[in-house]
């Protein structure tokens, strides 16, 4: 199992915050699980956003990266401010 974060806007995409999911056997790199998250929260369009950054267990990617068996990913979007 796979404890999901999902911050700013992408929080408001999921509908959630914090998930513990699986990821299935298929999520192989970030391309592939950018796709099954959208489709697993009917909003692919949202997470194929590239400016949203992924994280696996605490490290920021640089995509395309493998996925492996992580105990954490977190979708990050750009933060603003001012």
């Amino acid at each position: 199992m796979t404890t999901f974060q999902f911050f700013g806007r992408v929080g408001d995409l999921t509908g959630v915050m914090t998930e513990i999911i699986p990821v299935p056997d298929e999520v192989v790199d970030t391309q592939k699980l950018r796709l099954w998250i959208g489709e697993h929260y009917k909003n692919a369009e949202g997470f194929q956003d590239e400016t949203v950054r992924i994280a696996i267990d605490g490290e920021l990617v640089v995509e395309p990266c493998e996925v492996g068996s992580p105990k954490e990913i977190a979708f990050l979007p750009p933060v603003g401010g001012g």
